[in-house]
């Protein structure tokens, strides 16, 4: 009997060991996974436009093409009265790109879109530490992505462009990071079209009409990302389901915080959404099973009522509490005691509003409950087999 508790106790430590290290792992993925050297233009070389509609294309380029050994297209000056810096677009072949490359410390500004890419295999594509500015008219983006699946984005600046930062149109499982979009027309990011399964995590979007705008587009995660001082809504979430947003910043937006229309089990925890001119959150009409709880609602509205809840459905209206631990959002006007009742024709109130500012976790809470339950799961098992 001795032998089989000692087993148990070790089984208990290894786990729990391994929990740490999960947790330790993921805080660092979520906070800047990697950070480039600003770019200096001094340094890098003068190039006219690129355009790529073929692999072979790529061959003037150093690597070879393959995951281990990408091709590399760096260290350049694109700057162009050209429609597009960029162009790599296999749209007019029979298949999409089969080689893997990377887009790295690169300046472009041109007339429509910085930097271009159409159809490449999945998990392909890598774009880190550019700066896109400056575009004119057209399509007006700085980095434009077209079934690309699994590309990833990381560490880049788009700032100025006539319409948006980063645009990304039927682009599953992106990974998206620690990228400056500032002071463009319409979107700081935009995220449309069956571009499902995306990570977005530590974007700054400021100064545009909307920092973040999800349209038709599902199962994306937003995590640590701050959109301050946006002309319309710091997030918009328009027609997607099973969205979650977490640890976000949003401040100082000129509509809404989030504004979320016809969108299915979103989940909205831990946000700090201050110093909105209108609500921090306003559910419209089609919003069903969204829950909202552990928020920091401040100072929105002007200092009235600070949500805004129209979601009136047959199905789920939104529930403003983690029914787990009957804990809501905290409302720095709240006068207990009491709920806090939300504006719109849902008749919806908050039933546990907080008392105190919540402290926003350093990692997910999801992501640590799914752990802490693996980890009695696996106690529990262990125990009845004995």
């Amino acid at each position: 009997m001795k032998t089989k508790i000692n087993k148990l106790k070790w089984l208990f430590w290894v786990v729990l060991v391994l929990l740490l290290l999960t947790i330790t792992s993921y805080s660092s993925d979520a906070k800047n996974q990697s950070i480039s050297d600003p770019i200096i233009l001094n340094d890098l070389i003068d190039h006219d436009p690129i355009v790529i509609t073929t692999d072979a294309g790529f061959s003037s380029f150093p690597g070879n093409g393959i995951p281990g050994d990408p091709y590399i297209i760096e260290n350049y000056n694109i700057t162009t009265s050209s429609l597009i810096g960029i162009l790599i677009d296999a749209s007019g072949g029979s298949t999409g790109f089969n080689v893997s490359f990377i887009i790295r410390d690169c300046w472009i500004t041109a007339a429509e879109v910085c930097i271009k890419i159409i159809d490449a295999y999945p998990s392909l594509v890598t774009i880190d530490n550019c700066t896109c500015v400056n575009t004119l008219g057209g399509d007006g983006v700085g980095i434009y992505l077209i079934r690309c699946n699994g590309a990833t984005i990381i560490n880049c600046d788009c700032i100025n462009n006539f319409h948006t930062g980063i645009r990304l149109d039927k682009c599953p499982v992106l990974w998206v990071e620690n990228n400056i979009c500032k002071n463009n027309g319409d979107e700081g990011i935009f995220i449309d079209n069956n571009s499902n399964d995306g990570l977005f995590l530590n974007n700054k979007c400021e100064k545009n009409a909307w920092g973040i705008r999800n349209d038709f587009s599902h199962s994306n995660t937003f995590r640590y990302n701050n959109c301050t001082d946006n002309s319309y809504a710091g997030f918009g979430h328009y027609y997607g389901n099973d969205l979650v947003a977490e640890n976000n910043t949003v401040l100082k937006n000129g509509a809404y915080g989030f504004q979320i229309l016809s969108t299915h089990n979103g989940l909205y925890v831990f946000n700090l959404i201050k110093d909105t001119t209108s609500y921090g959150v306003y559910l419209e009409a089609g919003v069903d099973f969204c829950t909202l709880h552990h928020n920091n609602f401040i100072g929105n509205n002007g200092g009235g009522v600070q949500a805004e809840d129209d979601a009136v459905l047959t199905t789920q209206n939104a529930t403003w509490y983690d029914v787990a631990t009957n804990e809501g959002n905290y409302w720095d006007d709240y006068v207990g005691p009491g709920v806090y009742n939300i504006d719109g024709t849902a008749n919806n109130n908050d039933p546990y509003p907080l008392n105190s500012i919540v402290i926003i976790p350093e990692f997910s809470s999801i992501v640590l409950g799914v752990l802490l339950l693996s980890l009695i799961s696996l106690v529990i098992i262990s125990l009845k087999k004995k």
